[in-house]
């Protein structure tokens, strides 16, 4: 997902990455498909990782470009809404007694918050 994480994380942290430009806030869909097609893809391989992480990008360009109450914001939250909820659906059928996933932890976190506009607020009182 967001190139930052190599920014991050000291050269040889992670096994492999797959990694999307982060700062094109008006492109809502790049680095989200990207990493919605890696997922799936570890997903059905879950003996090939031992932690995964999938940065998603676009309900925050979202807001940055074009504020939280947008259209833009409605769609990236449905579709995130589906992404989370199909991604517990197949962790949750495969985390059976001695299943691929019987102790996969699932753990789903925003980065930061947003105010109307769509800044990340800061100290302001929103």
């Amino acid at each position: 997902g967001d190139d930052t994480w190599m920014q991050l994380a000291p050269l040889g942290t992670f096994d492999a990455a797959h990694l999307y430009p982060s700062f094109n806030v008006h492109d809502l869909h790049t680095v989200d498909n990207g990493v919605w097609q890696y997922l799936n893809h570890y997903l059905a391989h879950p003996e090939s990782w031992e932690f995964l992480v999938g940065h998603y990008l676009g309900l925050d360009h979202a807001g940055h470009s074009r504020g939280v109450a947008s259209s833009g914001m409605a769609q990236k939250l449905a579709q995130m809404d589906a992404e989370v909820d199909e991604i517990a659906r197949r962790l949750h059928a495969e985390a059976y007694p001695g299943g691929p996933h019987e102790h996969t932890l699932l753990v789903v976190l925003g980065d930061h918050g947003q105010t109307l506009g769509g800044d990340h607020g800061g100290s302001s009182k929103e």
